[in-house]
């Protein structure tokens, strides 16, 4: 296992893979002989008491994608145009393809404006062009929602709000998308398992998840409570 101080400096800078990967890299193994892994690297996060790395993110003022495409009135289409392109500082959360961005201050980006122009068949043909972009940009904002994924590491945040916003999250999906029950139901129970020793609050909210949920297989600490 690496030591505490090793993990810190790791997470200060890298997601789960990528910690996984570097370790794995240096000769690291788990406790089972094995090639670490991200959901490892989570554990060992969580039995050391550090932060998550959306926590760390935050603490240093990190804006979620609806946070910063709120704030310069871009769509977060653009917000992952942008992030593609180097344009905006992003950090990656996690092996998902989610990410958390610095605040670019007073000179942000720009989108390029578009050029008009004066022929009737060339605005016509322009017009159809944006239409169906529109309809493409609204299709992928609908798909650029933040996953379940990042919807738990906010359940395990320190912050009553990160906790409430995740748990409404996961109502949500769960009510749109079947893969995100399936994902719910595998690790959710865990979570509650570790029962409230560590923070009486977020246990409570996950109970009352489950039970909203109607999340079938029960915790053990559910059912000794």
């Amino acid at each position: 296992m690496v030591s505490f101080l090793g993990l810190c400096r790791l997470l200060d800078d890298h997601n789960y893979a990528d910690v996984a990967r570097i370790l794995n890299e240096n000769g690291f193994k788990g406790g089972d002989g094995l090639k670490l892994t991200s959901p490892a690297v989570g554990y060992d996060r969580t039995a050391y008491g550090l932060r998550s790395r959306f926590d760390q993110l935050r603490a240093r003022g990190r804006l979620t994608m609806l946070e910063i495409s709120k704030r310069y009135g871009v769509s977060t289409n653009t917000i992952s145009d942008w992030r593609r392109k180097g344009r905006i500082p992003a950090h990656a959360i996690d092996d998902r393809n989610q990410f958390l961005f610095e605040d670019p201050g007073p000179n942000p980006p720009r989108k390029h404006a578009r050029k008009v122009l004066r022929s009737h068949c060339m605005r016509t043909a322009e017009l159809l062009v944006t239409v169906g972009l529109t309809i493409a940009s609204i299709g992928a904002a609908a798909q650029d929602s933040e996953s379940v994924a990042l919807a738990f590491e906010r359940l395990q945040s320190e912050s009553p709000t990160e906790i409430k916003q995740g748990s409404e999250q996961l109502v949500r999906l769960e009510k749109s998308d079947p893969k995100a029950r399936e994902y719910i139901a595998l690790h959710l129970p865990p979570l509650i398992d570790k029962g409230p020793k560590d923070y009486l609050g977020r246990w409570i909210t996950l109970v009352r998840l489950a039970g909203e949920l109607k999340i079938a297989e029960p915790a053990p600490a559910l059912a000794n409570g």
